[in-house]
């Protein structure tokens, strides 16, 4: 392995390319909706529950406001927790964050308001092209009186007040167990193709629920055979797959499991019952870990927009993390320009695997 090369080089050297997209959310879009929140929430007489405020834009934006503020990310960022479900109540008042998914928001909702007091106040707020303007009609009947307070820069910001009706809590209400098809055996000179159904655990907003994605399928289709005793790190895990699927070849090895999503987490303490669970922002989750192999299907969205921030820290700290002879393996889509960073940071680079949708890369 080379030696890792940061990412603040010179932009005309080719073994130290920068990521050349992020997410727009990084860039200020974060900033912008949540200055726009801000203008409409009013303090509350008593405690604020700031939810998934994902770079403390927010935060910042209302520091002045006399009212005890209290978090609740689901997503670790930087050096802040990640938690499943929201702390004890109750609170006056809450903020939510437009999470992606539809089942995400309602799951979300839910844990909001089992710790809100009857007649605390919700704020939900969002851009317009997250589905903000038809999210008040998911409020009903955990909240009423759900009115547009502000709509300003493409943003747009509901108020709600929280009724009687009972929230679907706590987390476990939402754990649901269906079976998904996993292979039967993973690697490079596996030949057969044989699935087999296994019992698997999620839960609403956890990615690729219910199956096994396309890019994780064809990352498995092309790893290395691994040692009966290897250390392996499956690098932002989701629910488990890969793990779950590289344990019916190997029961033998160290299996951990990382990831920013503290639900995502949850699903995967269940599925691979006896992995090593790291919950954090990237490798901030596991700073002294060292393994054989590292796996990955790289998170590369960020909201509705690419951010290759993770994929880039991944490749830059692996060769820290890897034992000698160990090495990266991980799958993105095709266009993703991601050669340039693992040859700086690996002496050794190749495509193991290409279906022109996903190609599989091994670094060592």
């Amino acid at each position: 392995m080379a030696a890792g090369i940061g990412y603040n080089a010179p932009m005309n050297s080719r073994r130290s390319r920068r990521p050349r997209r992020t997410d727009a959310r990084s860039d200020g879009r974060e900033a912008q909706v949540a200055a726009v929140a801000a203008e409409a929430v009013e303090p509350p007489d008593g405690r604020l529950l700031l939810t998934d405020d994902a770079d403390g834009a927010l935060a910042a934006a209302i520091a002045t406001d006399p009212a005890p503020i209290d978090r609740w990310d689901r997503l670790a960022r930087g050096d802040r927790p990640a938690r499943p479900w929201p702390a004890a109540g109750p609170f006056a008042g809450a903020t939510l964050r437009m999470p992606k998914a539809k089942a995400a928001l309602d799951m979300a909702l839910h844990g909001l308001a089992s710790v809100l007091a009857p007649g605390g106040v919700l704020w939900l707020y969002g851009a317009n092209d997250e589905g903000i303007r038809s999210a008040g009609k998911r409020l009903d009947p955990l909240f009423a009186e759900a009115e547009t307070v502000l709509i300003k820069r493409r943003c747009r910001v509901w108020r709600a007040v929280r009724t009687d009706a009972p929230a679907r809590a706590p987390l476990a209400a939402w754990r649901s167990t269906i079976t998904i098809a996993l292979p039967d055996d993973v690697g490079a000179r596996v030949r057969t193709g044989a699935m087999v159904e296994v019992p698997w655990v999620e839960y609403p907003g956890v990615f690729a629920a219910g199956r096994l994605d396309p890019a994780s399928a064809a990352l498995l289709a092309a790893v290395a055979p691994f040692g009966a005793r290897d250390r392996v790190l499956d690098f932002g895990c989701g629910a488990g797959a890969l793990s779950a699927a590289i344990r019916r070849t190997r029961p033998e090895a160290a299996l951990h499991l990382l990831d920013a999503d503290a639900v995502a987490i949850e699903a995967a303490r269940e599925n691979v019952p006896d992995g090593a669970l790291h919950l954090g922002d990237g490798w901030r989750a596991a700073p002294d870990l060292r393994v054989d192999r590292i796996v990955s299907n790289p998170p590369i969205h960020r909201g509705k927009g690419e951010d290759f921030a993770a994929l880039a820290a991944l490749i830059a700290e692996a060769p820290r993390h890897l034992r000698s002879g160990g090495m990266l393996e991980l799958v993105v889509q095709s266009q993703v320009p991601v050669r340039p960073w693992l040859e700086a940071a690996f002496a050794r680079v190749e495509a193991v695997g290409d279906d022109r949708r996903f190609t599989v890369w091994r670094a060592r």
